[in-house]
């Protein structure tokens, strides 16, 4: 697939304001509350508008995460079998080799877009 045969939309809203494209973002939430205000709607969207979703989380949080995402109404068997959405520890995303590692970080997020009709990643990690 080309990258004209892939889109990316012109803008995603977060936490009640709006991206422009091709944005990296940090937010820094004190409680789940919180987290789960600001981030499922910045998750559902994603999904809905075609966008693959990658969490980077603690290992012990995957069953907790797919969990709360179930009771969002989203379909996680599908999601993760189509591998739309992808639930990693942190070993094998940021943290391979045991630290951060800037090439295999890149080189993971252009393995994820392969195969995507998507331009757009939604990253969520949890560090």
């Amino acid at each position: 697939m080309s990258d004209s045969d892939r889109t990316a939309p012109d803008s995603v809203p977060f936490a009640g304001g709006v991206l422009d494209p091709y944005r990296h973002i940090s937010a820094l939430v004190g409680s789940r509350e919180q987290e789960h205000r600001n981030f499922d709607p910045f998750v559902s969207e994603g999904l809905a508008r075609g966008e693959r979703m990658l969490h980077s989380i603690d290992p012990a949080e995957r069953a907790r995460l797919v969990r709360h995402l179930r009771h969002l109404g989203l379909d996680m068997p599908t999601l993760l079998g189509r591998r739309r959405c992808d639930v990693r520890a942190w070993s094998e995303t940021y943290r391979r080799r045991g630290r951060f590692d800037q090439d295999a970080m890149l080189g993971l997020l252009d393995e994820f877009l392969s195969g995507s009709r998507s331009l757009r990643i939604r990253m969520v990690a949890d560090m």
